[in-house]
């Protein structure tokens, strides 16, 4: 029995695998051989399962996808010339019942199932899944317009909810280092795929709103790259929409690829395409707040040169008269003119009067501060019959008999004259 079941498997005199070969075989040699084993048993048959992983390559147009049921996964693919004649658009989830056949991959030693046809048989589990929550989220009003929060004027600082050592994060800081110089940010780690991680998320977004201000966010942004279906299904969950639904803070979404819309996406403030996109969105928001001051820099500048130019103009407009081409002569003319003789009598007779009011004016005065002087001045007193007496000695001006003493030379000076004494006698008054 043994060697019935080898032989069962035998090709051109080898056993596969076995430790009868004659030779050890190449890595080349034993695809070869499955590739033909392989083959020739599945020319044709039909496959029917849930698509996931769908991908179109750019180049060729070729679409790569996964099909799947709950045991098992097929690689697949669907060429471009078949791909192009499909009647519906293949999209992730879809169940769909497949015609073509199984190829080996010899450079890879790559089994695939190569659809020639496509049809759509039913909706797949995943599909079934996502439209019974977003038809919830729909009628609570989850994903209207209105509800939606606008990003803050200024943005200083971003919390992310990300996976710490995921591109998604290093994409989002280098987009912003290289357009904003201002805006810091700060990470809530968490799981962003697998089971489990929607409750990690959420966490993760009420951490970031719970800490908002003694962190000082402004904004949230979730964020991951691209993947499948199941890998991306977390942003699908509940846990994760209600999260963001919740959230006092606006969040920015940026999940997988362009093509990649999750509930997620459609609860957010902001959805961008991709976590490039969502740094994209926070660095256009920063540039737009400066952009008032922008515009109204631009209308100082013109106005500034409407101005400049009309004070050109009228520069060169009076440079053309004549009092700036001939100064001189315009001086001239002038002064001839003053030159006039009535204008010049007209103007010494009024500078006589102006003369003769200013002296008689000023003689007025003279005459008043003469009398007020003369009537202050010692010699007037004298010229009552009073008389001043001062100390030869001394100099002193006399006014009491007592500050004399017998012997004393005193000194009198009356109007007219001075007259000299010698003190023989000093008496009291009475």
């Amino acid at each position: 029995m043994r060697n019935a079941r080898s032989s069962a498997f035998a090709s051109d005199g080898f056993l596969f695998g076995g430790m009868g070969e004659s030779r050890p075989l190449s890595v080349d040699e034993v695809t070869k051989r499955i590739k033909g084993v392989l083959e020739p048993g599945f020319r044709s048959l039909v496959v029917v399962g849930e698509v996931s992983n769908k991908t179109v390559n750019k180049k060729t147009g070729h679409c790569y996808f996964t099909l799947k049921d709950e045991r098992a996964q097929l690689q697949s693919v669907i060429w471009n010339s078949d791909f192009r004649r499909l009647p519906f658009e293949l999209e992730n989830g879809v169940k769909v019942c497949g015609r073509g056949r199984v190829e080996f991959y010899t450079p890879h030693g790559k089994c695939q199932f190569v659809a020639t046809t496509l049809e759509r048989v039913g909706v797949g589990s995943w599909e079934l899944r996502l439209r019974e929550l977003e038809s919830r989220f729909e009628k609570e009003g989850l994903f209207a317009q209105s509800r939606k929060k606008r990003l803050p004027f200024f943005i200083k600082r971003v919390g992310v909810a990300t996976s710490p050592s995921g591109a998604a994060l290093r994409d989002f800081v280098n987009t912003l280092a290289a357009f904003s110089k201002g805006i810091e940010v700060v990470v809530a780690p968490t799981r962003v795929q697998g089971p489990g991680a929607s409750i990690e998320i959420a966490d993760a977004i009420r951490d970031l709103n719970a800490n908002a201000s003694k962190l000082g966010l402004d904004v949230i942004a979730l964020i991951r790259g691209g993947g499948s279906v199941e890998d991306l299904w977390e942003f699908n969950e509940e846990a994760t929409v209600r999260a963001i639904a919740a959230s006092e803070l606006p969040v920015i979404t940026g999940v997988g690829h362009e093509l990649d819309v999750s509930l997620c996406d459609r609860v957010a403030d902001v959805h961008a395409l991709t976590p490039t996109a969502a740094a994209g969105c926070v660095v256009k928001h920063d540039r737009e707040r400066f952009q008032p001051l922008e515009e109204w820099k631009e209308r100082a500048r013109r106005i500034v040169e409407t101005r400049l130019s009309y004070a050109e103009e009228r520069l060169q407009s009076m440079a053309l008269r004549r009092v700036f081409q001939e100064p001189g002569q315009v001086v001239w003319e002038r002064k001839t003119e003053l030159l006039d003789p009535d204008i010049v009598q007209a103007g010494q007779d009024g500078l006589a009067v102006a003369v003769d009011a200013t002296r008689q004016r000023h003689e007025s005065r003279f005459r008043e501060t003469v009398a007020r002087l003369e009537a202050m001045s010692p010699l007037a007193v004298l010229s009552r019959g009073y008389s001043i007496t001062r100390d030869i000695a001394s100099g002193k001006i006399l006014k009491n008999a007592s500050e004399t003493k017998n012997g004393d030379v005193i000194e009198t000076r009356l109007n007219e004259g001075v007259l000299r004494s010698l003190v023989l006698e000093v008496a009291d008054a009475n």
